[in-house]
């Protein structure tokens, strides 16, 4: 089999475990927009491709999966996933498998209006979100919800444009800024993110793995803690995953206070702090290379240890290039 793994970025951790338990047989290819991404490192199979908002990005994905012989493919990040599921029909025609959901489910998550009315349909609690700044306006001054608020790019990832509003002076300003924009209740309790893996060919839960978020940089969980996942969070998280029609690898944002549970967002990837259920004996990697031979996985529902902290830390490679580009 060979696995083509798109936007790897800054992910080198994720792609040693992936590397690991492939067989000699397997070859997995990795790409990336930048040649000097970091996770294109660890492997010598690599491959260039442009940005994804490029007019011929699909044209040259669609070319490395024919030359590389390609059975499978996946990404790292939710812009490009949304394509992918998008244009699956073109992949599949070429016999190449996704590893993520289908296109609706996909783009539910990513666009944050659509997976706040899906989940309030659903009586799936999440916080208030509003497009309309007459319509927050009007519950700020009524006090069904009160300052701060939250206003966020309706479609995107990573925290980018995220901003926290304490006054009608800010709202206003903020709301000639923004373009394509939602605001939302600002809820705090415990942060909790869900690494969960469920098989694509047998829609089961196959494994979970819980931890509180203890800081975070750039969008991304920086410290978190291993914790015991009760029945209330596993049938939250179950029902997520059955209304949105969700496989593969995920990771789900949720915060818990007064004792309920708040949805905030879904991932459909692997997270970037998969990394800890992964050292906690959470393995997602042979599900989904066993899913990608056809083979079904059996519902494992590890028994990992609590209170393991991860801390992320700063690493370098060197690479000798063969010199400059001059």
């Amino acid at each position: 089999m060979n696995l083509l793994v798109l936007s790897v970025g800054r992910r080198n951790k994720l792609i040693r475990y992936i590397l690991k338990h492939v067989q000699s047989t397997d070859h997995v290819i990795l790409s990336d927009c930048s040649k000097y991404a970091p996770g294109l490192f660890e492997s010598k199979l690599i491959e260039i491709v442009p940005r994804i908002d490029d007019e011929d990005y699909l044209n040259v994905l669609v070319k490395i999966c024919k030359r590389r012989k390609v059975d499978a493919l996946m990404s790292l990040i939710d812009p490009e996933i949304i394509i992918l599921s998008r244009h699956s029909d073109v992949f599949e025609s070429l016999g190449v498998k996704i590893l993520h959901p289908n296109y609706e489910s996909n783009l539910l998550c990513f666009d944050k209006y659509a997976f706040y009315k899906t989940l309030i349909k659903n009586n799936i609690l999440t916080p208030e979100t509003y497009i309309e700044v007459a319509d927050i306006k009007h519950d700020l001054y009524t006090h069904q919800i009160a300052y701060p608020v939250l206003m966020k790019n309706r479609r995107g990832s990573a925290s980018i444009g995220l901003k926290k509003v304490d006054n009608i002076d800010t709202l206003n300003r903020c709301d000639h800024d923004f373009h394509d924009r939602l605001y939302q209740e600002y809820i705090t309790g415990v942060e909790i993110g869900i690494d969960v893996y469920v098989d694509t060919l047998s829609g089961e839960i196959i494994d979970m793995f819980a931890r509180e978020k203890l800081s975070m940089r750039a969008g991304e969980t920086d410290q978190s803690l291993s914790i015991e996942m009760d029945k209330k969070l596993k049938s939250v998280v179950e029902k997520i995953i059955q209304t949105l029609n969700l496989v593969g690898p995920l990771d789900i944002d949720i915060i818990k206070m007064h004792n309920m549970y708040y949805v905030i967002e879904v991932n459909t990837r692997f997270g970037g702090s998969y990394l800890h259920a992964h050292e906690c004996g959470v393995n997602f990697i042979p599900y989904m290379l066993n899913n990608l031979n056809n083979v079904e996985n059996k519902p494992r529902l590890s028994n990992y240890k609590t209170g393991i902290l991860m801390a992320k830390y700063i690493d370098i490679i060197t690479v000798d290039t063969g010199g400059s580009d001059e």
